[in-house]
């Protein structure tokens, strides 16, 4: 039994193996339920392509989700956004009512005829989304739902920023306003956003319905996603000058440029950062457009944050539309076109700083000391461990531009620190002059983003940046390991696919060190305990459900709970007294912020009609006695049948033997036969007591029997019995003796043997 019960466990987890063996995941900006299909195969995550997918793909991927309620109407949306990577599933046709993708048919894992501009994705819940595109989810006109109703946008003031809000709320990366018209009543006006805003009710805006526009100023918006992202950066001078130049991206495997509509300092500065360069002091210099190389890159709006232009909002790669006439160049903080060290030797030198385009040297005064020569080493992109100030390289020319510098050493430039007024040295001459000596390391580096953790969801890509600080040589070799795999790149971009993608990441440039932890947010998952899909409760009983959480990073720290249209919060569901309108769907959802898709589980609550039982504890106590008695006395009346057999048999048998003798004793007294009747008496006596042993057939009772001697009046019997046998066997001896005397034959009566520890009887 217990056998067929573990066979039975095993061939189960056997089917929720297989059942639930696929992982997928909706991927999108803000991980609120609708964005790209991709499914996790053979150790990598991929795309679904949209050729054949339908309602019934979509509710079985919403299912697995664990998005789906019957009586929803998923969506599916072809041709959604640009994934990356492999893919996966071509051609998908599922019935609708499959547990897992993995059970629909399909043309074969890695099988398609598609491109990443085919990437499907899906929505499962339109309520739970706020604004939607109509005719089509990619692009058409905006309406927005608010107070039960959907009214639309009024295109005052709505730009760039604001679209992209909306397309990120939809699952897409960026999006751009496209011209529209409409009789549907506004619901806003003069919305402004940040790249900040998530959701367009956050944004600024007039009051709900007030409005001074026409139908035909209703704003539409057409989202899109990018395929690939930019995978290196250079700057072209013509001057020769570090940290100056046209910027050009690599993209799709050619080199291209940035048009200069938007362009500004957040954007250049994070363009500086992409470099490996300083970015304090980051600015931007239009230069005119050529016909080559072409323009790859439009509409670049950063927030000088990111870590590259892969996270900054801009119009799709390299089909650009670029209405300038110029295209996108920087100027980065440089150790040769801000401060230098004048003097035949590299690392030591007079102190000179260029300002307004003029170079001029610095006053030591009184304040200048290690402190400030540690900045001076950090600006020149210097190798230092320790600095010194000393005037021993003599008096400059031209401007004294600065004096009573005053630096704390953290400072990455003297313009951070306090000092007097540009130009304004009263008491400073050139003799003055200072002179700052760098000494120790030949390479230092730090990433950026900075700190010692990186929180990175689950799904979302990581962009770290090797920089260089301090170095006697231009630096072109960047090596980074994590978790046991190397790549190489002053850049490390990679998607996060995995829990496991937890760890240390290490940059190595010569033998210098650069290093940070990796830690993976990912949403909860969650079950309820009791932990059946239906929950069977009675009228009149309370119902305690616990939401459980099995993995999360961060914690949990919302519980939602769903029931019947009202919601209640904490992790424990209790309701008390129920009753048969209490029956329904219960759903508790976990939170644990960073913008995750809660963890979510359901049950179906079954209240039934309470019966009591008819029998109770003590009457189940009555009834098992009764049954041990019936049974005890059956057993009794069995065994009394048993023996009054047994006796009848050797009845019989005992008379069968007296009727085989010769017919001998005709002529016996009276007395001769009372004595035989009452010896076949005792034997019935004998055997009686024989069968009350309870043994077997051969075991017999033990006792000792010994007749009374002449000799010894005072002896007993322990039997009764046995006493008036004996007075019987000894008046039937002396009638033997008178009738042997007389020649007359007479059978011998039975004899008696005794023995401790056994009974005979001789017949």
């Amino acid at each position: 039994m217990a056998k067929g019960i573990w066979s039975r466990l095993v061939c189960l987890a056997a089917l929720l193996v297989c059942a639930v063996g696929l992982s997928i995941r909706l991927v999108s900006p803000l991980n609120n339920g609708v964005g790209r299909l991709e499914v996790y195969y053979n150790g990598s995550w991929g795309t679904v392509c949209d050729d054949d997918f339908g309602q019934l793909d979509a509710i079985v991927a919403c299912r697995q989700l664990g998005r789906y309620d019957t009586g929803m109407t998923p969506k599916w949306i072809s041709s959604f956004g640009f994934g990356s990577g492999k893919i996966w599933l071509d051609n998908l046709n599922c019935n609708g009512t499959e547990s897992s993708l993995k059970r629909c048919s399909h043309n074969g894992w890695g099988t398609h005829n598609c491109g990443h501009h085919e990437d499907v994705g899906i929505l499962c819940d339109e309520n739970e989304v706020t604004v939607k595109l109509t005719p089509g989810h990619t692009k058409g006109l905006l309406q927005v739902y608010h107070s039960g109703r959907w009214g639309t946008v009024c295109d005052d003031g709505f730009g760039q920023v604001e679209a992209s809000v909306v397309c990120r709320a939809l699952g897409y990366q960026a999006g751009k306003v496209i011209d529209t018209n409409s009789s549907i009543p506004m619901w806003l006006d003069d919305v402004q956003c940040t790249m900040l805003n998530t959701d367009l009710k956050d944004c600024k805006h007039r009051q709900w319905g007030e409005d001074n526009c026409d139908p035909s100023e209703a704003v539409g918006v057409e989202c899109f996603s990018f395929a690939e992202e930019s995978t290196a950066t250079r700057l072209v001078s013509t001057t020769n000058t570090p940290g100056e130049g046209v910027l050009e991206l690599y993209y799709d495997g050619q080199w291209g440029r940035v048009c200069s509509t938007g362009f500004g300092v957040e954007e250049a500065t994070v363009a500086c950062r992409m470099l490996g360069h300083n970015t304090i002091g980051a600015s931007y210099i239009a230069y005119t457009k050529t016909s080559t190389p072409p323009v790859i890159l439009d509409k670049v709006q950063c927030l000088g944050t990111e870590l590259s232009f892969n996270e900054c909002l801009h119009y799709p790669w390299v089909n650009v539309n670029c209405s300038s006439s110029t295209v996108a160049g920087i100027r980065c903080p440089s150790a040769y076109s801000q401060i230098r060290l004048n003097s035949t030797i590299r690392g030591r030198g007079r102190v000179e700083v260029l300002h307004n385009n003029v170079w001029g040297t610095v006053c030591r005064g009184s304040s200048f000391s290690s402190q400030e020569a540690q900045v001076v080493c950090k600006m020149a992109n210097l190798p230092w461990t320790s600095a010194y100030v000393t005037t021993s390289y003599g008096p400059g020319e031209g401007l004294v531009w600065m004096s009573n510098v005053n630096c704390a050493g953290t400072e990455t430039s003297l313009d951070e620190c306090s000092h007097t007024r540009w130009g304004t040295v009263t008491g400073c001459s050139h003799s003055s002059d200072v002179g700052v000596v760098c000494l120790g390391a030949t390479l230092q580096i730090h990433l950026e983003p900075t700190g010692s953790v990186l929180n990175v969801p689950l799904g979302q890509v990581i962009s770290v940046v090797c920089v260089v600080d301090y170095s006697n040589s231009p630096v072109t070799s960047f090596r980074w390991t994590h978790n046991g795999r190397s790549y190489n790149g002053q850049t490390l971009s990679k998607t996060v696919t995995s829990k496991s993608d937890s760890g240390s990441l290490e940059c190595s440039a010569g033998n210098v060190l650069a290093s940070t932890q990796i830690n993976v947010l990912y949403p909860p998952v969650v079950h309820l305990e009791p932990g059946n899909d239906t929950l069977d409760a009675s009228v009149g009983e309370d119902l305690r459900v616990d939401c459980v959480v099995d993995d999360a990073n961060p914690s949990v720290h919302t519980f939602r709970w769903s029931h019947n249209g009202q919601t209640s919060t904490g992790s424990t569901f209790l309701k008390r007294n129920i009753t048969h309108s209490d029956q329904g769907k219960l759903t508790c959802t976990a939170d644990n912020g960073h913008m995750m898709t809660p963890g979510r589980a359901v049950a179906h609550v079954n209240v039934r009609l309470q019966v009591p039982p008819l029998i109770g504890s003590e009457d189940t106590m009555s009834k098992n006695q009764l049954i041990a008695i019936v049974t005890g006395s059956v057993g009794i009346v069995t065994i009394i049948i048993l023996i009054a057999v047994i006796i009848h048999l050797k009845r019989s048998l005992h008379a069968a033997k007296l009727e085989d003798k010769p017919n001998e004793r005709s002529d016996r007294t009276e007395q001769a036969r009372r004595a035989d009747e009452i010896s076949a008496s005792n034997q019935q006596i004998y055997e009686t007591m024989e069968l009350s042993s309870g043994g077997a057939e051969n075991t017999y009772c033990h006792f000792q029997m010994t007749p009374v001697r002449d000799d010894d009046p005072d002896q007993t019997y322990d039997n009764p019995g046995f006493a008036e046998e004996e007075n019987l066997k000894e008046t039937s001896g002396k009638e033997r003796e008178m009738r042997k005397a007389e020649g007359q034959a007479y059978d011998d009566e039975p004899v008696y043997q005794n023995t401790s520890g056994s009974n005979q009887v001789a017949m």
